[in-house]
């Protein structure tokens, strides 16, 4: 197929309409294009900050600014931000781009719905510190369990990777894999995932699910995400376990 039937990938408009193209440089050209379309597979819970169907501010305390600049702001205890969807039992990947205020041991996590209640992956905790560090905990995952130190910092944007792999939940920040967070059993059926900014104040610019993308690939980056990076804050020595868990 030479330069003059077979147009560059993303070049419609010079091909005018694929009419124009022999059958099997049209092939080609579909083939060429399909990592394209199917990258950009995406359910979207929050876009450029708007909320979209059954995303909701929920709970009784704290408060909610809403929408500006492109962001969904939300802040205080006993405050989320809520996607109602039944994921039940499958396998996902679901993404959201955020920035929080301050890093102090806020308890800003992360969870899951569940029947018998809601799973946590914190993203801030421990208040022995400086350093704050990353926990997870829940009525599946048990008591509180302190990892590695965090690496969010205030008025930063990040991107939360989280996936969930025959039954088990992996979470990723900016592609890196966070140490202590992964292969994590939660097989149970999903029917919520929402932000919880506890102490803190949440800026969010996206939330979605990568529908067309395989949870069994290696991370791959969504409209805002770089590469996969080296495991994020690796700290080695047994994790504490305590039933207060980060709520104080």
């Amino acid at each position: 197929v030479g330069p003059e039937s077979f147009p560059p990938p993303g070049s419609f408009a010079r091909a005018q309409h694929l009419g124009m193209l022999p059958w099997h440089a049209m092939k080609l050209f579909l083939l060429a294009l399909a990592p394209v379309l199917v990258n950009s597979a995406y359910t979207y819970g929050i876009q450029n900050g708007a909320l979209q169907t059954n995303v909701a501010s929920t709970g009784t305390g704290g408060s909610c600014a809403g929408t500006s600049s492109g962001e969904y702001e939300c802040e205080g205890m006993n405050k989320y931000i809520t996607w109602t969807k039944n994921f039940g039992t499958s396998d996902f990947i679901v993404e959201s781009t955020f920035s929080v205020s301050k890093i102090e041991a806020t308890g800003l996590g992360f969870e899951f719905v569940t029947a018998p209640g809601v799973d946590r992956l914190g993203l801030d905790g421990d208040a022995g510190g400086p350093p704050y560090k990353f926990f997870y905990e829940g009525d599946n995952w048990g008591g509180n369990r302190v990892l590695g130190i965090t690496s969010l910092r205030p008025n930063v944007d990040y991107t939360l990777r989280v996936v969930r792999t025959s039954g088990k939940i992996s979470a990723y920040i900016d592609g890196a894999p966070i140490y202590g967070m992964q292969d994590l059993l939660l097989d149970i059926a999903i029917t919520k995932v929402q932000w919880r900014p506890w102490r803190n104040k949440i800026k969010v610019k996206s939330l979605y699910e990568l529908v067309a993308d395989s949870p069994t690939s290696s991370p791959t980056r969504g409209p805002t995400q770089s590469a996969t990076g080296p495991l994020v804050s690796c700290e080695c020595s047994t994790p504490n376990v305590g039933m207060a868990g980060q709520n104080r």
